[in-house]
């Protein structure tokens, strides 16, 4: 088996069919899903023990748990994982039938991170997000483009990684705004090389009342903190990134204090 799949899901009755539906249909089959339930209060346990009885679909892994939150339930996936590489697909997400294909082809480079594009869905319309070819990039030029958002996103579903260097990376607790990139940052400070490939295969569904589109709350709160944290500790690594890093989290910051001005929420502590 050559990777696993984690998938976590929250009240996702109505998005997780879909979901399933499109990593089942990939066009090459070496792969698990590991489908967490992180304690959801909706149907959407009916709806995947419904999935999974109508297709029979052997490659599906699911489990139950008390909700954690997102980070710890991708944490769990990672530990749970069979396959050396891992990817993560969002339970309100889906992916074109070539998408984990293209990506797992370039493994054969024994490349730390392949890193795709994407397609943000919004009110039926698409807007592509990909570069017009492939390219290798060591992860130090990987963490740049991090920072300049061009390039290798922040956002840990458009990749695959090798299961082994999540033992360096330590998952937020609860809900992070920003958990993705707590966890794509730190995974490159103990990666070797990364490759980004033109494929956006990847349909990110950007839904009004994700956390990173409501006002200021504990989420906020601790994502500033996160933010805090990680830039002290990237720009002491990496000085000749600290432009990027710095002007990387002031925007970061002021999405902090949009959220505030939202719900004028200012003296939250």
């Amino acid at each position: 088996m050559k990777l696993s799949v984690i998938v976590p899901v929250y009240n996702g009755e109505k998005y997780i069919t879909r979901c399933l539906e499109s990593i089942c249909q990939q066009k090459f089959e070496d792969f698990e899903i590991i489908l967490i339930n992180d304690g959801s209060t909706d149907k959407t346990d009916e709806v995947i023990r419904a999935f999974i009885d109508l297709t029979q679909e052997a490659r599906i892994r699911y489990f139950v748990q008390r909700n954690k939150g997102l980070p710890q339930t991708r944490k769990r996936g990672v530990e749970l994982a069979n396959g050396p590489y891992i990817g993560f697909v969002d339970a309100d997400d889906w992916v074109e039938a070539n998408f984990f294909y293209e990506l797992i082809e370039q493994t054969e480079k024994n490349v730390d991170m392949v890193c795709a594009g994407f397609s943000e869905d919004c009110n039926g319309k698409s807007d592509v997000h990909c570069l017009q070819e492939n390219y290798e990039l060591s992860a130090a030029d990987a963490l740049l483009q991090l920072h300049l958002r061009k390039a290798v996103y922040q956002f840990a579903w458009n990749k695959i990684y090798k299961k082994s260097i999540f033992e360096f990376v330590k998952f937020p607790e609860g809900n992070v705004i920003g958990e993705d990139y707590c966890i794509v940052s730190q995974y490159l400070e103990h990666a070797n090389n990364v490759i980004v490939i033109n494929n956006s295969g990847y349909h990110y569904v950007k839904l009004s009342d994700s956390m990173s589109h409501v006002g200021y709350n504990k989420s906020f709160a601790s994502a500033v903190s996160m933010y805090i944290n990680r830039e002290e500790s990237l720009t002491k690594k990496y000085p000749t990134l600290a432009t990027a890093i710095r002007n990387f989290m002031i925007q970061s910051y002021m999405g902090a204090v949009m959220a505030m001005c939202r719900n004028k929420a200012f003296d939250f502590e």
